[in-house]
């Protein structure tokens, strides 16, 4: 709490980092580490990103990789649902194990510091000047005394309205500086993102904008999917959760220079908060933090009403206040925590949720045709994240073993490489010359996580911004 920024962040920092020494070093043979592999299928898109760009480790992934392929395949081998089961899909998906073992780490941490902040000399040294962000403001909230909430949620209060006050100064400020000095606007933001959404962590998954997205024609939906279907190397709704990212970073980053308002599509959550600052303007910059900081606030300001309520002359609010007023301490509360604890809806998250359910849809419409299902099955085919989500929303019978099939197919010759590369690794077959197997457990990172923005790069017709960046088709 004596350094800047929020210290639950500080203190986990370096959470993924261990999980991955120990996992090379150890527990990528263990059991446990395979079944939670198993369950979640894979890594998720931002770790698996990050592993792909390790230059070590090949022999660790390739052997979980070609253990994770049969499990699985046995699994969509088995279609249906067993007696007393209701999900009929064969492929379960739980949190990534990194992301677990880092949200584990930061419960932890709340818990010991909620305890620190009922002791009194303890907690005045908070806010100086470390705070918490509010991501993890809302997990010590649910563990503290009504007194040592009152006084979070006031010293919240405090900085976030400081910081909202020199935000509005900069924004004023913006049209005065120099393009070429605007590099250091990150670094003066940096203490209001870490108020609102935490601090940045690296997040592999969204790939960086290219250019403006200005003068693009209308798209084709069907048109993209089925040239995904039939030409990419790639999952074609991974290029679309791609591209729908792209489009609507593009889209905030023009808009804010029309002082559009704003407020309900920017994003709010840390995974997409930190790459919207990144990837956008100078503007946007501004905006998206103004904005994370505004919707914390608000929470923290709901949460000091229950706590306190006061008689209101509107009459639509009276009765609530009034209702509110008649609680006890202890319900007030419980009603302050939830209030608080209660999660932040993102815009972007809805949208890229929405990318993947729309674009199986329209798979599931094309692959009626024996043309594109005997293209799709030729092709890449989905990648597992993606594949088990679209069993579950329950495809025809056809179209459903279709994907199982594919699913299973690439499975199985990824499994037969990555034993390969695991073979030619044995003393007794030095002779024997390497082949393109040695990079088996990067497609396998790809088959089960997801395609990397890298390997998942859009057309020029899907990337907003790459007809007037100078894109000349799509990346191989």
């Amino acid at each position: 709490m004596q350094e800047d920024g929020c210290p639950i962040c500080r203190t986990i920092a370096d959470s993924d980092d261990r999980y991955f020494f120990w996992f090379f070093v150890e527990q990528y043979g263990e059991l446990h580490t395979i079944d939670a592999l198993t369950r979640s299928l894979g890594f998720c898109w931002s770790h698996a990103t990050q592993l792909s760009r390790r230059s070590g480790g090949g022999h660790q992934l390739s052997a979980v990789h070609a253990m994770l392929a049969r499990r699985v395949r046995a699994r969509l081998h088995d279609r249906g649902p067993k007696r007393g089961e209701r999900d009929a899909a064969p492929v379960h998906r739980d949190p990534c194990p990194v992301c677990r073992d880092r949200q584990e780490a930061a419960r932890r941490e709340a818990f010991w510091l909620a305890g620190l902040l009922e002791n009194r000399p303890a907690a005045e040294r908070y806010g100086h000047p470390g705070l918490l962000c509010f991501p993890h403001l809302q997990s010590v909230a649910v563990r503290v005394s009504g007194a040592a909430l009152d006084r979070l949620l006031l010293s919240h209060k405090s900085a976030m309205t400081a910081v909202l006050k020199a935000l509005a100064e900069l924004r004023v400020e913006l049209d005065r500086i120099a393009p070429d000095g605007r590099q250091d606007l990150h670094k003066a933001v940096q203490p209001a993102l870490h108020l609102a959404v935490g601090h940045e962590r690296e997040n592999a998954s969204l790939p960086a904008r290219t250019g403006r997205g200005a003068g693009r024609p209308p798209r084709d939906p069907v048109r993209e999917v089925v040239e995904w279907i039939h030409d990419v190397e790639a999952c074609p709704v991974c290029l679309e959760v791609h591209r729908a990212w792209l489009e609507w970073v593009a889209w905030l980053d023009e808009a804010v220079l029309r002082d559009r308002a704003l407020e309900h599509v920017l994003p709010t959550c840390p995974d997409h908060v930190w790459p919207t600052v990144r990837a956008g303007g100078a503007y946007l910059l501004v905006a998206a933090t103004e904005a994370a900081v505004k919707r914390a606030l608000g929470e923290v300001l709901t949460g000091l009403r229950v706590l306190h309520p006061l008689p209101s002359k509107d009459p639509e609010r009276w009765g609530q206040r009034l209702k509110r007023r008649l609680l006890g301490p202890r319900q007030r509360l419980a009603a302050a925590r939830e209030m608080v604890g209660r999660p932040l809806p993102c815009p972007v998250c809805r949208r890229l949720a929405l990318a993947v359910d729309g674009t199986l849809a329209l798979m599931f419409a094309l692959l009626e045709d024996r043309h594109h299902r005997a293209a799709f099955e030729r092709g890449h085919g989905l990648c597992l994240k993606h594949c088990a989500r679209a069993l579950v929303l329950e495809p025809s019978t056809a179209i459903r073993e279709s994907l199982a099939e594919v699913e299973a197919a690439r499975l199985a010759q990824l499994e037969w490489e990555l034993k390969e590369c695991l073979r030619k690794g044995a003393w007794d077959y030095r002779p024997e010359a390497k082949g393109t197997e040695q990079t088996a457990w990067r497609r396998a990172l790809a088959r089960l996580s997801g395609s990397p923005p890298a390997a998942a790069n859009p057309t020029a017709a899907t990337d907003p911004g790459a007809r007037t960046a100078g894109g000349e088709g799509r990346t191989p």
